[in-house]
């Protein structure tokens, strides 16, 4: 996936990047911010995409973090 092509624009920019994650088949993203308040994160929750905080910054580090110490922003949906 590419970077974050919205980084620039000046409004919407969390929107069009849950659109953006949504249409490329995203299943989880990690962020730094919790999102739980904000319009992209209850995107993200509406679409069923794992959310997850952590502080790292290295995608190695993050990738062998992620389910041992990262944490879910929200619980799993029940069907």
């Amino acid at each position: 996936m590419e970077l974050n092509p919205f980084v620039r624009s000046e409004k919407g920019r969390g929107k069009k990047l849950v659109e953006h994650i949504v249409k490329n088949g995203v299943e989880s993203v990690c962020t730094k911010e919790d999102l739980r308040d904000k319009g992209p994160g209850l995107m993200l929750y509406h679409h069923g995409i794992d959310t997850r905080i952590t502080e790292l910054t290295s995608v190695s580090e993050l990738v062998a973090d992620y389910f041992g110490n990262s944490r879910a922003v929200f619980a799993q949906r029940r069907s």
